[in-house]
């Protein structure tokens, strides 16, 4: 097997893919996230805000220590991630989110892609810091509210949580390049990157076409399950949009480089 590093899209199909990839011995479950495995895999994890967050700043690149796989392994090695739809991903993320907790049943899908929005769209320090606030009316955790950005304690991981599957390319491990705040507006921190070189791009819409190409370019023999989706999410995503038009420009705010690069249309 080639070396390789496996970027971790949330709601892609990443857990199947995890379990096929286990199944014939590539992947180890225990192993830690952002390290490399003996046999020379590695899985990446999406988000970058969330991963050692330092005192003193919000999420920049230059916040987080630098991981075991940059550098010579991710230059020699082969890189792959899975790509879906934004419109249906988000939907997908709105669903998760709310099961896991880190969104209330109280909340609509209007306002999870609102919230979404409004966090990628901050322009100063002080404006992520009331949009972090803003958090703690989300969930129903007894302690809501990212009390470690202002040196509290308590608090809950949601913020986070709903971070870590809803952000768009920018905010992720996915983009690599110039990251440091030169500048006192946040959205610097995202300007100059630039794809990773990926070595294939699986199509969430073709998966199990793209997933047998992909094991045949790193000479492995995997079986991708069929994924059940839930139940919630068996109506086609555009049924989530019918009354709400105003949440299709939204979506294409967060997603702007998904969008360019890949081509996607509502309704496909």
């Amino acid at each position: 097997m080639k070396p390789n590093i496996f970027f971790k899209t949330p709601k892609c199909a990443g857990t199947s893919i995890l379990k096929a990839l286990e199944d014939c011995g590539v992947y180890y479950p225990n192993f830690p996230t952002h390290e490399i495995q003996d046999n020379g895999f590695c899985v990446v994890r999406y988000y970058v805000g969330g991963d050692d967050l330092s005192e003193n700043a919000f999420g920049g690149r230059e916040c987080v220590m630098k991981k075991e796989w940059e550098g010579d392994f991710e230059a020699n090695a082969y890189l792959w991630t899975v790509v879906r739809n934004p419109y249906e991903r988000i939907v997908s993320c709105w669903f998760d989110s709310r099961r896991r907790g880190y969104f209330s049943e109280r909340h609509s899908f209007r306002d999870f892609v609102t919230f979404v929005c409004a966090v990628k769209n901050v322009q100063t320090p002080k404006g992520a810091m009331e949009i972090s606030r803003m958090s703690s009316l989300l969930c129903d955790c007894p302690e809501p509210g990212v009390a470690v950005l202002y040196g509290g304690k308590g608090g809950c991981e949601c913020y986070f949580g709903i971070l870590s599957h809803a952000m768009p390319w920018g905010h992720s491990w996915l983009m690599t390049g110039d990251t440091t705040l030169a500048s006192s507006s946040l959205p610097k921190v995202f300007a100059d990157t630039y794809p990773r070189n990926f070595s294939r791009i699986i199509r969430f819409e073709n998966l199990h076409e793209d997933f047998d190409r992909l094991c045949k370019d790193l000479e492995i023999t995997a079986s991708l399950p069929h994924t059940n989706r839930r139940v919630q999410e068996s109506d086609h995503y555009t049924a989530y949009y019918e009354g709400t038009p105003d949440l299709i420009p939204l979506v294409e705010n967060i997603y702007q480089y998904e969008f360019a690069a890949f081509g996607y249309r509502f309704g496909d």
